[in-house]
């Protein structure tokens, strides 16, 4: 299969994942057939990402935050997600995991929210994933947000601090999936 990340610029790109090997390299869809790929950007700011991960048939993707530096291979960094059925989620932060190559779901798709992140903005996604209550519903029929819908808050929180842009929470929003 293939995996795609876009960049907040739009730029995308590609690589092919087969199950039970390790992913190949990033590369850069080209505008045109005839344009080279270009590098993958290195460099020793971590980056936020949102992984939009496959879950079972029927199910919406679940969505990840993730601060790493994922694009030239070493995915290890800190994650926050909410786990569980809709009617009662909860925390699932985790340091130091790969989440592009130690999921059991596969990955859909996944944004960069902010490609130049410091140790005290990760610091601040840390107190707001901390602090967002993860959903919860008195029953299935009344759930009205899940995973993505949390992820959103604190997208939306985030905005606010100014580790992410206005433009990028409008277009996550777009990607919301109906519970």
């Amino acid at each position: 299969g293939r995996q795609y990340l876009t960049q907040p610029n739009g730029q995308r790109y590609t690589r092919r994942v087969k199950s039970g090997m390790l992913p190949t390299g990033w590369t850069q869809i080209a505008p045109s057939d005839q344009e080279p790929p270009a590098p993958a950007p290195t460099g020793p700011s971590l980056q936020l990402f949102l992984f939009l991960l496959v879950q079972s048939e029927g199910e919406t993707n679940h969505w990840v935050l993730s601060a790493c530096n994922g694009l030239d291979g070493d995915g290890c960094g800190k994650s926050w997600q909410v786990l569980g059925d809709a009617t009662m989620m909860h925390y699932q932060h985790q340091d130091d995991v790969d989440i592009l190559n130690s999921s059991d779901m596969p990955l859909k798709e996944c944004q960069v929210l902010n490609k130049d992140l410091g140790q005290v903005q990760v610091a601040i996604i840390d107190e707001i994933a901390n602090t967002e209550q993860p959903p919860s519903a008195i029953s299935r029929a009344t759930v009205t947000e899940n995973c993505q819908g949390w992820t959103l808050c604190v997208a939306k929180k985030l905005q606010a601090q100014g580790t992410v842009a206005e433009r990028i929470v409008d277009d996550i929003g777009g990607l919301l999936e109906l519970v």
